[in-house]
């Protein structure tokens, strides 16, 4: 147990990463109806995080209407359209955000989140959806990022 107020920020309230839980809702108000893939597998966790991710580094303020807004969607379609080119707007946005942390003490909830969320885009690969075999007879894998942007760009298409 930790001693009264270890780890707490000032005035004892413990913070509460609402951004980065907002991002996730709204990724999954995207992902589901739109059917790309079952829910709880691991090819909709990487879409749905794709779209958090995406989200999250646009800082923009969560509100429910943004998800009819045409506008907004076709901005998020115009960052998911290249996986590689969202891949560096990401690292950017991501990197910049937590660079503005303090350099003593934990880093801010939200940003430790999408941090760790962005570990496992980068870090982990997955079976192609089409196409068992590779030129070369093998299976080639996919990085979760490139796979996540392109189901989160096909939900938004869908949406």
């Amino acid at each position: 147990m930790l001693p009264d107020g270890a780890g707490e920020p000032a005035g004892g309230e413990l913070p509460v990463p609402m951004a980065w839980m907002s991002a996730e809702f709204l990724a999954d108000r995207v992902m589901l109806p739109a059917g790309v893939m079952p829910y709880g597998s691991v090819e909709y966790r990487a879409g749905r995080t794709a779209l958090a991710v995406t989200h999250f580094a646009t800082r923009s303020p969560f509100d429910l209407k943004e998800l009819f807004d045409d506008d907004k969607r076709d901005y998020w379609l115009l960052l998911t359209a290249d996986p590689w080119s969202w891949r560096q707007w990401a690292a950017n946005r991501l990197r910049r955000l937590a660079s503005q942390q303090p350099a003593a003490g934990p880093c801010h909830p939200d940003v430790a989140l999408a941090t760790e969320a962005w570990r496992w885009l980068t870090r982990t690969e997955l079976l192609p959806l089409l196409g068992p075999e590779g030129t070369d007879g093998r299976c080639p894998w996919v990085p979760a990022w490139e796979l996540g942007v392109t189901l989160g760009h096909l939900a938004l298409q869908c949406y």
